[in-house]
């Protein structure tokens, strides 16, 4: 297995390989939801741990290709916005070639807590692929001392369901 590492600018990153990299990937309607949990979960790891080094990530993206790799690009840092529209556009043309199976976008965020309307940083996550609904998803974290954070539990979020793959935005 490799992990291909693309960044934009100036910015880098060094990932760990996610724990799961078949040889060859069959993805199909029984093992998609599972394929997509690990993606999930490679994605949050890297999250996390730039959270724990830096205090706050460029926003990012993590592809599972249909030979079973996964592919991470970083943005530049410069333009959070501009970074997240080129990944999107990038990942719509992937998908509509067939070069990816799922993907994952992910950036660092200030979400309104339902319960306070206090914002607070947030870990936020589109996850899409070929088979599954498009998800949002969120973890809200806080710096409990230096280099030392507490993150939540993710949370499904009922808004901005971004849609990678068509097959996604056609099921709803």
């Amino acid at each position: 297995f490799f992990i291909l590492i693309i960044t934009f600018g100036s910015s880098s990153l060094i990932a760990e390989p996610s724990p799961y990299q078949p040889d060859k990937i069959d993805f199909n309607n029984k093992n998609a939801s599972g394929l997509v949990d690990d993606l999930q979960t490679y994605a949050l790891t890297v999250a996390k741990k730039y959270i724990k080094r830096y205090g706050s990530f460029t926003p990012f993206g993590v592809t599972l290709t249909i030979e079973g790799e996964y592919q991470l690009v970083i943005g530049s840092g410069k333009d959070a916005k501009k970074d997240l529209a080129m990944l999107l556009k990038s990942y719509r043309k992937q998908a509509s070639k067939k070069e990816i199976v799922a993907a994952a976008i992910v950036y660092d965020t200030k979400l309104k807590e339902p319960a306070s309307g206090e914002a607070r940083d947030a870990i936020y996550l589109t996850l899409d692929s070929e088979l599954t609904h498009s998800q949002s998803r969120f973890a809200f974290y806080k710096k409990i001392k230096a280099g030392h954070y507490k993150f939540n539990r993710m949370q499904a979020r009922k808004i901005d369901r971004t849609s990678i793959f068509s097959a996604s935005s056609a099921s709803r």
